[in-house]
């Protein structure tokens, strides 16, 4: 089961619990990588909360939004860089990707080994990877009011 691209929007920018929950992760993100200096991001699924702070100083910023949940024009006031694709077919050139971060694409997939594997294609020499999901025994992905509560949770093994 897909996530709508609306409810998300609804969920991380009009939402007190949307709002605390992207800036924790943006924060957990931002410690991992604190620049992306000339090097292409790309976020696959409703990553656009987490790639705003990389906008200034990576070469190019890719939102790529699967054709199943939506897609939105995205960041407001700036050109578009946003995309409608296929989970398991991205219009990115294989190899292209230095950071990717993959929120809410892979738990509602309905091929998550095809969007892994799409994952790698796109990655370039030394390009690194983050996939947030919903765990498993966590609480969040009990809760149907969020959207960590729809699709497939995972456990630190399955991953």
């Amino acid at each position: 089961m897909h996530l709508d691209v609306v409810d998300l929007r609804s969920f991380y920018y009009r939402t007190r619990l949307g709002r605390t929950a992207q800036r924790a992760i943006r924060d957990q993100v931002m410690d991992l990588w604190p620049e992306a200096k000339g090097q292409t991001v790309a976020g696959f699924g409703f990553a656009v909360p987490l790639l705003r702070p990389f906008m200034a100083d990576a070469r190019r910023t890719i939102a790529l939004m699967p054709a199943q949940q939506g897609v939105m024009a995205w960041p407001a006031g700036m050109d578009n860089v946003s995309v409608l694709c296929e989970e398991t077919a991205w219009p990115i050139e294989t190899g292209h990707v230095d950071r990717l971060i993959v929120m809410h694409g892979l738990e509602t997939s309905d091929n998550p080994a095809a969007v892994l594997d799409e994952c790698w294609r796109v990655l370039g020499p030394g390009g690194k990877a983050i996939v947030i999901v919903p765990n498993r025994a966590g609480l969040w992905s009990r809760r149907d009011v969020t959207p960590f509560g729809v699709g497939s949770p995972f456990s630190m093994t399955q991953l």
